[in-house]
């Protein structure tokens, strides 16, 4: 009941928190260009990702308030995280016998999963995004697989509604994030097999899977728009920018050395619970509480030691820290199962390869991007969580050093995803300023009229805009070079194409730049405003003569004295809609 009652709290306090912050605050780069996706979803078409097809048209029945889609994308956390603990642990009492009976250990069970969904607010923004779809996604299709294991344990048919519904979430997953079509036929064979050994018959759902398939092209093309109208655009982005990044094998090495980084960080972390183990032989056997002790000694300083190096810290900057801390706790309880473990044959069963996918599907959907493995990983740590109450509770409970490592480790874990979840939420809605701090709202700007801004901020940004004369409902187009899609939000400007340009990729950005300028240059006597925190690379300036400007001698820097330290405004030197004295300066 403790442990129930512990991870309830825990995940009332995290999206209460949400909740009251979704009105607050605008997260830098990736939310920003969220944001300027959904809002012209079906002007703008050039994306590498679909999901402003998923998320435009809701943004849009929204009336683009801000603050409501961030409480959508909570929902869908805690939905999918709800109903991936509740078939986890429906599923897990089948194989524990010696589970209290009653629905309390199933509840305490499913209410731990659905506290680590926090750490989904540790690095991305809170306005949802393709990793969302991929990682709930993800986490549906384990929770349904679950579901037909349930079912088969019971000698009963799997229901044909599951396979449609694994058909309609891979259908939302791919068109997310395309690459992540390889990863989803891996999950789906490995879940395939995983029913053939339960004595399921996996090929009946291949028709209602289908079905599934069928049931959201066709809701896309009623509901959001024409396949003929997304698909060439979509496909169009993708080839640039596969063609302007790394290669697949680029690719690969960069995921095999960042997993590397964080596994090597994580054997660290492990290394002051395996020193209390050593220390704990030369002590006395008839010491009470031995086992005990030396698990919660170990694993306490385990956690002190990450929090030294910042593993309960929030933010892009931090997830090897944050996400070494829950792979730490991962290694340790299966280091611990495998001692309880041994000289156990281990067999192949439906069992066996549940747990392996929740240790590898976090993994798989994380594939696909240029983001360190690790990174897109660690938000699928409910999959984790899930692993690692499999093991604590694989048979009945003994205080064991063993046992009690793998409990306490489960613990921080939990702990970790919650404390990291907060962190970002405070962090994203305004830091320490959010109980004391005035709030304000950005002056003409419609597009942030549903949220407060901390008040200097918001101060900044409306002399910003005063200053450069741009008036409400102006849509000119904008670029921001360095990841600062949100100054083109803030000063409402319209993105050109891809509303995402790269503080390090300069291939991209030229490439996106040609893109648009491959019918001529479309601008005519209103170039675009461009908002940078570097000077362009030569690349970049070759992909605006292609354009026919010459950026270095036809932009002026006009950046108003309110901009922040780092950020630079320029504008074409024939354009009349700024004010050429914003910088004091033709």
């Amino acid at each position: 009941m403790a442990t129930a009652v512990a991870g309830t709290a825990a995940t009332v306090t995290w999206s209460a928190l949400a909740v009251l912050v979704s009105g607050r605050g605008l997260g830098a780069g990736n939310e920003g260009f969220y944001l300027l996706a959904y809002g012209r979803w079906h002007e703008d078409r050039r994306t590498f990702t679909g999901a402003q097809y998923l998320y435009g048209p809701l943004f849009d029945l929204l009336g683009h308030d801000i603050g409501g889609l961030r409480l959508l994308r909570l929902t869908s956390i805690l939905v999918v995280h709800l109903v991936l603990g509740i078939a986890f642990a429906r599923w897990l009492r089948a194989h524990r016998p010696w589970a209290p009976r009653g629905s309390s250990w199933e509840y305490a069970v499913a209410s731990l999963v659905t506290a680590s969904g926090a750490i989904l607010y540790g690095w991305l923004p809170r306005t949802p995004g393709y990793n969302d779809v991929t990682v709930l996604g993800s986490e549906l299709l384990v929770a349904l697989m679950l579901v037909s294991l349930r079912a088969a344990d019971r000698d009963r048919d799997v229901p044909l509604l599951v396979g449609a519904a694994i058909g309609f979430v891979a259908g939302a997953m791919v068109l997310a994030k395309p690459p992540s079509a390889v990863s989803l036929v891996v999950i789906l064979i490995a879940s395939a097999f995983t029913l053939h050994l339960a004595g399921a018959r996996p090929l009946r759902l291949a028709l209602p899977m289908v079905a599934g398939v069928v049931m959201f092209a066709l809701a896309v093309q009623v509901l959001v728009d024409p396949w003929s109208q997304i698909l060439p655009p979509l496909r169009q982005q993708i080839s640039i920018v596969s063609g302007s990044t790394h290669s697949p094998l680029e690719v690969v090495t960069w995921y095999a050395e960042s997993s590397l980084e964080v596994l090597a960080a994580a054997l660290v972390l492990c290394a002051p619970t395996a020193i209390a183990v050593v220390i704990a032989r030369f002590l006395p056997t008839t010491l009470p509480g031995r086992h005990a002790t030396v698990g919660v000694v170990g694993v306490a300083a385990s956690a002190a030691l990450l929090a030294s190096v910042g593993g309960f810290r929030s933010g892009a900057g931090n997830v090897l820290a944050f996400a070494s801390g829950i792979a730490a706790c991962v290694l340790l309880v299966l280091t611990s199962s495998a001692v309880r473990r041994l000289r156990k044959p281990v067999r192949v069963s439906s069992y066996a390869m549940v747990l392996v996918l929740l240790g590898i599907v976090p993994l798989l959907q994380g594939v696909g991007t240029n983001n360190a493995l690790y990174a897109t990983a660690v938000n699928g740590a409910g999959l984790w969580i899930a692993l690692t109450i499999a093991l604590v509770t694989a048979r009945p409970w003994r205080a064991t050093t063993a046992s009690v490592i793998a409990l306490g480790a489960t613990t921080l874990g939990v702990t970790i995803s919650v404390v990291v979840g907060v962190d970002g939420l405070v962090h994203e809605a305004g830091g320490a300023g959010l109980l004391t701090g005035a709030w304000a709202h950005v002056d003409g700007s419609s597009e942030l009229a549903s949220i407060a801004l901390p008040a200097s901020e918001a101060d900044t940004y409306s002399r910003m805009r005063s200053d450069l004369g741009i008036t409400p409902g102006s849509h000119r187009p904008m670029l921001a070079f360095g990841e600062l899609a949100q100054y083109v939000l803030i000063l409402g400007g319209r993105p050109i194409g891809e509303a995402w340009y790269s503080s390090y990729d300069d291939g991209l950005n030229a490439a996106d730049l040609r893109a648009a300028c491959r019918h001529g240059n479309p601008w005519g006597d209103q170039q675009p405003l461009v908002v940078a925190n570097r000077d362009p690379s030569a690349t970049e300036l070759a992909a605006w003569r292609v354009c026919g400007v010459d950026f270095s001698t036809e932009y002026r820097d006009v950046t108003p004295p309110a901009a922040p330290d780092g950020v630079r405004v320029l504008r074409w030197a024939g354009d009349t809609a700024v004010r050429p004295d914003a910088a004091g300066s033709p």
